[in-house]
């Protein structure tokens, strides 16, 4: 599969530091469409969690399940759908934007501390 690096509208207070991982470091296996979550652990290459953009309706909220709170240093949105992700459970506390086809380490107040994340637009 070939892996393209898409870095496109990055806001700064939640991907601050937009890196592209080294080779060995190669951030893998978020499928077209979807928004991936990361751990700390890139070089395993796969994302902890993936949600598909058709499988959650706009506006929709969605906490991650207790094992999978607070782990996410790296973000790829592979989608056409703009995001907003929070450090507190259903789409509670602090927010902040996650650009349609964008990536980057999470950075900050959002730094292993995302709870939930919500749709919140198509583009």
């Amino acid at each position: 599969m070939k892996v393209r690096t898409i870095i496109a509208g990055i806001v700064a207070p939640v991907l601050l530091a937009v890196a592209v991982p080294s080779s060995a470091q190669a951030v893998i296996g978020c499928p077209s469409g979807a928004l991936c979550l990361y751990d700390s652990n890139l070089s395993s290459a796969t994302p902890f969690y993936d949600l598909d953009d058709a499988d959650i309706n706009p506006g929709e909220c969605r906490t991650l399940g207790i094992s999978l709170r607070n782990r996410a240093t790296y973000i790829w949105n592979r989608s056409a759908v703009r995001w907003a992700v929070y450090t507190g459970s259903s789409c509670s506390a602090t927010s902040g934007p996650i650009y349609p086809n964008s990536q980057g380490n999470m950075t900050g107040a959002y730094y292993q501390t995302i709870d939930s994340f919500r749709y919140v637009s198509l583009g």
